[in-house]
């Protein structure tokens, strides 16, 4: 079995971690390490914002940072083992599970080498509808989940009814 469709997730993971662990670097480097240490980007729509994330993406659920670590780790060994299987699936799911790798991987370094997640990519919609600060890696597992849905939630292109139904016979028109 050729191993050559599983390049589309490796190589989505692959950028995942890189642009996440470069912008996480780029950030700390910009606004210190310092919690809280803020800067305008676009207006008042995109801020850079630092915040240290123990919890889960965007946040939620904070003080977990240990069993979030575990659950990155299990996801991403889950991903890599059911890969194998993978060759033959839709080029979504492939690109998807690239993009929950890429991103459980991320967050799971920064969780080893700090203990809490690096956010800093604050949207300032209204708070009460977008209250997250998050990082490439939250978006990249959200992007990831959202293709994998629409790729169990589409609906199946339309059979030819009378072919189905075996209407037609062999060498017949349908009519």
């Amino acid at each position: 079995m050729t191993r050559r469709p599983l390049v589309l997730l490796y190589a989505t993971a692959l950028v995942v971690i890189v642009v996440d662990q470069l912008s996480k670097a780029w950030v700390l480097q910009l606004l210190g390490n310092r919690e809280g240490s803020y800067r305008p980007v676009l207006d008042e729509l995109l801020w850079l914002r630092l915040v240290h994330n123990s919890g889960a993406a965007f946040g939620m659920l904070s003080s977990a940072s240990l069993l979030f670590a575990l659950a990155a780790g299990g996801v991403a060994v889950g991903i890599l083992v059911y890969s194998r299987r993978l060759a033959n699936a839709n080029w979504l799911v492939r690109l998807g599970l690239g993009l929950e790798l890429g991103g459980a991987l991320g967050n799971l370094i920064d969780r080893i080498r700090f203990g809490y997640v690096v956010d800093f990519i604050d949207v300032r919609i209204e708070p009460r509808l977008w209250p997250f600060v998050f990082n490439v890696a939250d978006a990249a597992i959200t992007v990831g989940v959202v293709l994998l849905l629409f790729t169990v939630f589409r609906p199946e292109p339309h059979a030819n009814p009378s072919a189905a139904s075996g209407e037609a016979r062999s060498g017949e028109r349908p009519a």
